[in-house]
């Protein structure tokens, strides 16, 4: 049997798929060519490194530094961060160590 006739026994919908599965594989064609260097080789990786690098911060870290402390005696405490990657969801809790060591005794 040949192909146009295989092509015209296919339901519609077998046939909207086989066009969806077409336009998926040329698209897909079409992303890689774009993102294909001068010299050939492609930047698929490099961009999967640096897109993760921004969800995850990478090589970015947070540090907390103590600020001068108010009349009370309460001392605020800022988060920091170095790296050239945004650090988001940060979430620093603090425990009281003198009640853990009370409650243990």
């Amino acid at each position: 049997m040949r192909l146009r006739e295989r092509y015209r026994r296919l339901t519609l919908w077998n046939k909207i798929g086989f066009w969806s599965a077409l336009a998926s594989f040329v698209g897909l064609a079409v992303a890689l060519l774009a993102m294909m260097k001068p010299d050939g080789t492609t930047a698929i990786s490099e961009r999967l490194s640096l897109g993760f690098d921004r969800i995850t911060g990478g090589e970015s870290f947070a540090y907390v530094v103590p600020q001068p402390h108010d009349n009370e005696g309460n001392v605020p405490l800022a988060i920091r961060s170095v790296g050239q990657n945004p650090l988001t969801g940060v979430r620093l809790t603090i425990h009281d160590i003198s009640l853990a060591l009370l409650s243990h005794t």
